[in-house]
């Protein structure tokens, strides 16, 4: 069961007149995890601001470290990997539907309070 998250607050583009699109990670390439403390591991680049939908889906990353300037994680961006932690930004405004669904490794979401008023 999810709960619905408003939005008001997001922004899917800047305020410039060029209408210039937010920072999106659109795929993780396991290319780019890195072993920490034992763990196959993502560390986010500081610019992005959105993980695309499907960005992590059945990958083997099981721990990220999120940018500290995300504001959205789309629908289904972490399904099915084995994600084990997550421990989301008090920046994300916003968590899509099935964003960790199927995740049979993740044991603990942290998320800020704030989120979900």
């Amino acid at each position: 069961m999810y709960s619905e998250i408003h939005t008001e607050n997001l922004k899917l583009f800047d305020t410039d007149k060029n209408k210039t699109k937010l920072n999106v990670l659109k795929h993780a390439d396991s290319r780019d995890f890195v072993m920490i403390d034992g763990k196959s591991t993502y560390v986010m680049p500081e610019n992005i601001e959105v993980i695309g939908e499907n960005a992590f889906n059945g990958s083997s990353v099981q721990c990220v470290v999120f940018s500290p300037n995300l504001k959205k994680i789309c629908d289904d961006a972490f399904s099915a990997s084995a994600i084990e932690e997550a421990v989301i930004p008090d920046s994300v405004v916003d968590i899509g539907k099935g964003a960790f669904i199927y995740c049979k490794n993740l044991t603990k979401v942290l998320i800020s309070p704030d989120i979900c008023n």
